[in-house]
């Protein structure tokens, strides 16, 4: 197995698992991973004896996941996310419980939905249990994990009212949903960056500044430092038309036939942005009865790379 699948899927179920959370409480909720190692017994109980509430889930296809949170932070969250109060956040009850459940279910699900939207591999969640991390809780989670199972520490705020700590365990062989390409070596959100803030910082070659008096022969691309480790990933590109404020009145009140302004004139070129930066103009044209893009405008090379460096 890759040495960093495991911050991989770390950082995708984290990804996940925050943006629902930034969902259900109109905020943006962010994470760092730090402390990525194989999960031994005594370690399982020292984690158990540091934090108060157990999030635990399986897989249908083999293996599980579980978050550990401080009691106190569980309960904010829980609180936020449904209006309803604890009734005794240092120790659950049976009713502190079910309403746990109901608010990390979701949670659960977000993170693990990130692999089928990255990857295409849809991991089905099975019966989702919470519960106070106490010894008894040690068994149930070693037998829900299985023999081989990966802790990774992590940061979690949602600004500006809480900024905890927590630990994710997952059992090893989930790491199975991150392909590995061929001959190549995964790389963490964290090692990419740095790959190509290197790049930006040294310049990289742009096709126009190349003066090409007669025609040539193709030439190799060069591809400087490391960059070439993360041409095969993938980003999301979209063609922007135009953007528009509204309030939430006036969106509620859209219907069938309903026009907006979205300040864009006719002859104005089309954006294109790669994971929401601008990389490229263009003007819209018809391919085969389908709307596409013929690019008119590049930003330079070392924009293109500073925007992604910064995504």
């Amino acid at each position: 197995m890759n040495a960093t699948t495991p911050q991989t899927f770390a950082e995708g179920f984290m990804k996940g698992f925050s943006g629902i959370v930034g969902a259900m409480l109109n905020a943006t909720a962010s994470y760092s991973i730090f402390g990525v190692e194989d999960l031994t017994p005594d370690a399982l109980h020292g984690f158990l004896t540091q934090f108060g509430v157990a999030i635990q889930t399986g897989i249908k296809t083999g293996g599980g996941i579980a978050v550990l949170l401080p009691a106190s932070d569980a309960a904010w969250l829980a609180t936020q996310a449904s209006g309803k109060p604890l009734q005794s956040p240092n120790r659950l009850t049976e009713d502190d419980i079910a309403l746990l459940q109901e608010v990390c279910e979701p949670c659960m699900g977000g993170g693990v939905s990130h692999f089928k939207e990255a990857y295409g591999k849809e991991l089905e969640l099975t019966q989702l249990r919470v519960m106070s991390c106490d010894p008894a809780s040690a068994a149930a989670l070693a037998e829900r994990l299985g023999d081989k199972a990966t802790s990774a520490s992590f940061l979690f705020s949602v600004p500006p009212d809480i900024q905890t700590e927590g630990v994710l365990f997952f059992s090893r062989i989930l790491e199975d949903v991150i392909p590995a390409p061929s001959g190549k070596t995964l790389l963490s959100e964290t090692e990419i960056n740095d790959i190509l803030n290197q790049v930006a910082a040294t310049g990289a070659p742009s096709p126009a500044s190349a003066p090409s008096p007669q025609p040539a022969p193709p030439q190799q691309r060069v591809i400087p430092g490391n960059l070439d480790m993360v041409l095969d990933i993938r980003l999301l590109a979209t063609a922007r038309l135009g953007r528009i404020e509204m309030p939430i009145g006036d969106i509620l009140a859209l219907g069938p036939g309903s026009i907006l302004e979205v300040g864009h004139l006719v002859d104005e070129p089309i954006e294109l942005l790669v994971n929401d930066k601008l990389v490229a103009r263009g003007e819209v044209v018809v391919v085969d009865e389908k709307f596409g893009l013929r690019i008119t405008e590049i930003v330079s090379a070392r924009e293109r790379i500073e925007s992604l460096g910064h995504s």
